[in-house]
């Protein structure tokens, strides 16, 4: 947007939500001697500006914000906004009150459709669940083991027509053997999704017997107790990853951390509600009820015991 030379006073105003124009009236047009004013006012100041056009929108509960729309001679628009007396323009107007319960359903709905366009990674429970449990997790982190035990071992077999969990790797780089346990997961993975959570149970269940010098056999004599497992073929899929170091689930799954400002491990989303660390299973029972009854919870309740950060 180019700087137009003058002072912009930022107007501030008590807005209906979160959509600036929706629901709201139309103003009366602007007169066209004000118009012409508010043209030639602009025009002084950047003379690259050809053409000042008005739009008669409410931007606001019983206030006419119009929409000043300029044309450069290059062919380039922008918008600015005039307030009700039409004496300052701004580029924004900000809401001194905004509803914020409204606000945190806007941001759990953003993130829950970021999520849903990522649905292709592991995942069990009841693919229509009204519950859905996306985590971000490190195998050698000791608090996602913690997480483990209380979500996958303790409350899904007990909820399972009722929860969807779906896994995100998080390996953080402190960890020495996590991002390998990562790599051996997704060759699972890439093979059967059954295959995945017998990985991923083992890694969380032996992790203090687990070392970088070993983990690769006892991943896989872990998967050799499986029934289908072709080995060759798992062994061929790390090769294939390792010498192109291309890790596609692994790589797709910190662009979303990143995008969802996930920083410690375990990050829960449930239902696009963000929970960093582990909860009890008192609190994600209670959690769990609030959401399917569509009440939410209050933010006090939702903060987890431990996570464990990036470094």
């Amino acid at each position: 947007m180019r700087y137009l030379g003058f002072r912009i006073l930022v107007s501030i105003a008590l807005l209906a939500g979160v959509s600036l124009v929706q629901t709201q009236t139309m103003c009366p047009p602007l007169p066209i001697e004000e118009a012409q004013r508010i043209k030639t006012f602009l025009q002084s100041q950047d003379s690259h500006i050809v053409d000042v056009s008005s739009e008669s929108v409410s931007l606001a509960t019983r206030a006419c914000y119009r929409r000043i729309v300029i044309a450069h001679v290059d062919g380039s628009r922008e918008t600015l906004l005039l307030s009700p007396d039409h004496r300052y323009l701004s580029r924004e107007v900000l809401d001194t009150r905004p509803d914020l319960a409204a606000k945190e359903t806007a941001q759990r709905d953003a993130i829950a459709s970021m999520l849903k366009d990522a649905s292709n990674r592991p995942q069990k429970g009841a693919a229509n669940a009204p519950v859905r449990i996306d985590v971000f997790s490190d195998f050698e982190c000791p608090y996602c083991r913690q997480e483990f035990l209380v979500v996958d071992k303790a409350y899904l077999p007990e909820h399972r027509a009722d929860i969807r969990l779906i896994f995100h790797q998080q390996p953080l780089p402190n960890h020495p053997w996590a991002r390998r346990a990562a790599e051996l997961a997704e060759c699972a993975y890439e093979q059967r999704n059954d295959l995945f959570w017998t990985a991923h149970d083992f890694l969380f269940e032996n992790q203090n017997a687990i070392e970088l010098a070993n983990i690769d056999s006892k991943v896989t004599e872990a998967l050799s107790g499986v029934s289908g497992f072709r080995p060759q073929e798992y062994r061929s899929c790390l090769a294939k990853h390792d010498s192109s170091e291309s890790w596609p689930g692994i790589d797709a799954d910190k662009r979303l951390a990143a995008a969802l400002d996930v920083h410690s491990t375990p990050t829960l989303f449930i239902n696009g509600l963000k929970i960093e660390g582990t909860l009890r299973p008192e609190q994600l029972d209670t959690l769990i009820g609030e959401l399917q009854r569509q009440s939410g919870g209050s933010p006090e309740l939702l903060s987890g015991d431990h996570a464990e950060p990036k470094k």
